[in-house]
């Protein structure tokens, strides 16, 4: 794993997103990879990502949920973001609210994309599972179910011609 590579995009990703206060890379085990870009406070990281780790146990051992791939926390300006990298890598940005939120969640998305792609460049992302073909009927495609279905016809004109309202009378 290139650190100076994964943190060279950490730092375009500050630098190109509104709002990010810092992002750090963390292992599943809450150590960080590498120190923060602009000086996050290590302990501080460490225990966001403890509790962002708790966090998942907790849903794991209530839910039922096998684990978390994204995890958003909303303070009044303020957003704490935990997203999953690979299998045993996380990425933890704090931010503040400074623009859309959709385009803060854009700038997440392509930056995990861009970190996957640098730790491991044959490996498929954790986060996004290959996606199954559409056309996947349990059946081998055939001639005959690949015929469209039957046209619907359209329905009978109304026999009362006049225009009308809901709730009135026929305008003329």
């Amino acid at each position: 794993m290139d650190i100076e590579k994964l943190n060279g995009i950490l730092r375009k990703f500050l630098a190109n997103t509104r709002g990010i206060e810092d992002a750090v890379l963390v292992s599943q085990e809450a150590e960080l990879i590498a120190d923060p870009i602009q000086g996050w406070d290590e302990q501080s990281a460490m225990g966001m990502a403890v509790a962002m780790f708790g966090l998942t146990d907790n849903t794991y051992e209530h839910l039922g949920w096998p684990g978390l791939d994204q995890m958003w926390l909303q303070a009044q300006d303020h957003y704490f973001i935990g997203v999953r990298c690979t299998d045993d890598v996380y990425l933890l940005v704090k931010a503040i609210h400074a623009g859309r939120l959709g385009e803060l969640r854009m700038a997440v998305e392509r930056t995990v994309e861009q970190l996957q792609a640098a730790i491991d460049p044959q490996a498929v992302p954790a986060s996004n599972p290959p996606v199954p073909p559409v056309n996947t009927p349990n059946a081998p495609i055939s001639p005959s179910n690949t015929s469209s279905p039957p046209e619907k016809t359209p329905p009978p004109p109304p026999s009362d011609n006049r225009l009308k309202y809901r709730n009135r009378r026929p305008l003329f």
